[in-house]
């Protein structure tokens, strides 16, 4: 494996931020950390010229900016933060800023406040986002980014649950109050928001719109969690058959939903111009269908290593894999520290990771050694899709293991025959789905139901195989207390005995022998 500098420089200014958010230090000690961190370096350069003495440095001084950096952007409310008036009733007026946040349950709108009315009179200066919460049986409005609104009710601090921080959570994004359930919520006004922007998400909600006519539930919900990455309409009941057999990725935009993106505009673009101006041109495509389905971090993790890969296309290089995703982790860890606290940011990037790491080296044996068994051409060719699928999700779920364990507390037993069955069908979902859902937006509701049948097939089959694998009893089993440290031990154990195995043969050797002569001096 080729040695990856940003891999070194990602891990330390992630470093740097997790221990930042676990101790409090001044920005003005933080900042005297990097200038020594720096003088450091260069000393090392200038008088030892050792690389081991420079990088050692360097990873030192990497490791105080990222403390520098989380602490100048603690999610801390400022002097005009309209928190100062949670625990009062009030009425405010501002503007919805992001997407409405519509579930069977409730509906959720981040909403930058105006101008507040409140016991205390009036305010004009305000800062930080409310959230609204309120159930779609409360206020049956459609709600649209950019409208204005006026609501009343009682402001207060975001609830802090046993299994979940959700005020943290919100705090990391801004949100440091909340109103759930107003006593009065109307829309005063309209089209407030950036008009680019507002008229995507009209193109979304066409979308979105148009699948749930052409297709019943719950494979519409499925096809919009695919396409879109709305997936507020699956039901509870299928989410947890996801959760139960490992598969609730199939649903979170991700790599390969940019990676279609970038199949469709490059061969079209290459036609009229060349290889490089059509990397150059799908750029901006990328950009556009992240800010499309959400720009999550897992989206927003994608559509960088694309961008830095189609960049190094256009100088005739290409990419290193583990260089683009570490070069992409650190361009949004640098620009929003709070990104490595995102759930969906830690698994996007370790199942990555182990994509990276694994499944070539999984492959390679096996390739080997089915062509080896297997004469027959056909049986070859099954035979390897079948266990390509395999070790792919064995590959990604090796990195990820620990993340899903800490957060969704359970194992699924039945996750990888669960990935092995329904990954082949994904590729068809999404681009038949999607042909799909353009042609119904263009032609009346019975040529696209005909033209739906395709995809409906694969999202019945995608579900069925999930529900009924997850129906099995002991399909997951509960898993407690698996925290940060427990975390923190089994990356350091999977990582160093990956480096052991990447080292020749003779450093193995050498390793090992020393290893077994301490154990005999210390028993």
């Amino acid at each position: 494996m080729r040695s990856s500098p940003f891999l070194l420089i990602a891990l330390a200014v992630a470093a740097g931020i997790w221990l930042a958010s676990q101790f409090s230090v001044s920005v003005w000690l933080a900042a005297a950390a990097v200038a020594v961190g720096l003088l450091a370096t260069v000393g090392a350069w200038r008088l030892s010229g050792s690389s081991e003495s420079v990088w050692s440095a360097a990873f030192c001084m990497l490791v105080a900016f990222g403390v520098l950096r989380y602490t100048l952007s603690a999610p801390l409310p400022g002097a005009h933060s309209i928190a100062r008036y949670n625990g009062q009733r009030i009425t405010l007026e501002g503007v919805i800023v992001e997407e409405p946040d519509v579930r069977p349950t409730h509906t959720n709108l981040r909403v930058r406040p105006r101008r507040l009315l409140g016991a205390e009179g009036s305010d004009d200066q305000l800062d930080d986002l409310v959230l609204i919460r309120f159930t779609p049986q409360t206020y049956m409005m459609r709600w649209q980014y950019g409208d204005v609104v006026r609501a009343s009710g009682l402001l207060d601090a975001p609830p802090r649950m046993s299994t979940f921080d959700y005020r943290e959570y919100l705090a990391r994004q801004g949100v440091f109050s909340w109103m759930p359930q107003p006593r009065e919520l109307v829309r005063i006004g309209r089209g407030e928001g950036n008009p680019l922007y507002a008229r995507l998400l009209e193109v979304k909600d066409a979308v979105r719109r148009t699948v749930r006519r052409m297709l019943p539930m719950p494979e519409s919900a499925l096809l919009n969690g695919i396409l879109i990455g709305d997936d507020n309409a699956i039901s509870e009941d299928l989410q947890a058959a996801f959760r139960r057999t490992g598969t609730s990725h199939i649903v979170a935009i991700s790599g390969f939903n940019v990676s279609v993106v970038i199949a469709l505009v490059i061969p079209l673009l290459s036609r009229a111009l060349n290889a490089r101006r059509a990397a150059l041109f799908a750029m901006p495509a990328i950009a556009i269908y992240a800010v499309f389905v959400g720009a999550s971090a897992s989206v927003v993790r994608a559509a960088l290593m694309a961008g830095i890969g189609l960049f190094g296309a256009l100088f005739w290089r290409r990419g290193f894999t583990l260089n683009t995703l570490c070069a992409a982790a650190l361009l949004m860890l640098v620009a929003n520290p709070q990104t490595l606290f995102d759930v969906g940011f830690q698994l996007s990037f370790m199942a990555t990771l182990g994509l990276v790491l694994y499944a070539d080296r999984f492959s390679g044996p096996v390739r080997a050694w089915v062509q080896l068994r297997l004469r027959n051409e056909r049986a070859q060719t099954a035979t390897l899709l079948l266990l390509d699928g395999a070790l792919v999700t064995l590959a990604a779920q090796l990195t990820t293991l620990p993340l899903i364990l800490a957060v969704y507390n359970q194992f699924s037993n039945v996750a990888l025959l669960t990935n092995v069955l329904i990954l082949p069908l994904q590729p068809p979902i999404m681009i038949l789905g999607g042909l799909a859902a353009f042609v119904a937006l263009l032609t009346p509701p019975a040529v696209a139901a005909v033209v739906a049948l395709p995809a409906y097939a694969f999202l019945t089959a995608t579900i069925w195989i999930i529900e009924r694998l997850g129906s099995f009893q002991g399909a997951s089993v509960p898993v407690y207390g698996f925290d940060t440290p427990a975390v923190l031990a089994y990356y350091i154990a999977l990582f160093t005995l990956t480096l052991f195995l990447l080292q020749p043969a003779p450093t193995r050797r050498a390793v090992a022998d020393l290893v077994r002569s301490r154990i005999g001096t210390i028993t």
